[in-house]
């Protein structure tokens, strides 16, 4: 009788990561971090990000760890552009609000932008930036 494992024969290993994965644990991070922290700092108190748009921003970033263990690159690319787009709209959209509200109150060195805004923010670029390197170097 013969068995069917060999101890000989060398085993095929799938991967795990892609070469996008550390880029995109890194910019999952950031959005987490970012979307506990205050994204307004005013003279009178913070506003933090999970008071509005970081309940959304902190969804997006779990679904971002996701596309970093799945080892195929169309599935990166998506979880990037999923990810990356809304969270940048949602931070450009923030801070126009947030200069607009500035603008119009007189406010300018009472009211800033959060380390949160800034850190989601980030994130979001680490993201498209990471998503544009595996569009133009497959692997």
């Amino acid at each position: 009788m013969s068995s069917t494992s060999s101890a000989s024969r060398a085993t095929a290993r799938r991967r795990i990561l892609h070469p996008g994965s550390v880029m995109m644990i890194v910019g999952a991070l950031c959005v987490l971090a970012g979307s506990v922290l205050p994204w307004v700092r005013t003279a009178a108190g913070n506003l933090p990000g999970y008071g509005g748009a970081g309940i959304l921003t902190a969804a997006l970033g779990m679904l971002l760890f996701s596309g970093a263990v799945i080892p195929h690159r169309v599935s990166a690319i998506t979880h990037c552009l999923v990810v990356g787009l809304p969270v940048a709209a949602l931070v450009v959209w923030q801070s126009v609000k947030l200069g607009l509200t500035v603008a119009s109150t007189g406010a300018w060195w009472h009211v800033w932008a959060g380390e949160g805004l800034v850190l989601v923010g980030t994130g979001a670029a680490v993201v498209l930036a990471t998503a544009w390197r595996l569009y133009r170097n497959p692997f």
